[in-house]
């Protein structure tokens, strides 16, 4: 659980902070007000991408297990850097 920026009581679950952005928010579950996640979280798009398109070409060239292994590292990655994030008030 994570605290509200709002209440400063752990009203985010773990799943719904996983699937925060900055267009997608969420409630408290306390005081049912908005949080999210900065702006500066659209840069792990980035890197998602990029492990997807190198994926797709590693399929391409038969090394499907590479481009599988860097999917899953870039996905775990990505995974920890979204719950670090710090929930704002929306």
């Amino acid at each position: 659980m994570f605290k509200c920026p709002h209440c400063n009581k752990l009203g985010i679950t773990f799943i719904r902070k996983m699937f925060l952005g900055p267009f997608l928010p969420t409630t408290c579950k306390y005081c049912h007000k908005k949080v999210s996640v900065p702006y500066s979280s659209l840069l792990l798009v980035i890197p998602g991408i990029i492990a997807i398109i190198i994926t797709i070409v590693s399929f391409y060239f038969d090394h499907f297990l590479i481009g599988i292994a860097l999917f899953i590292v870039v996905s775990i990655i990505m995974s920890i850097i979204q719950i670090r994030l710090p929930l704002i008030p929306r």
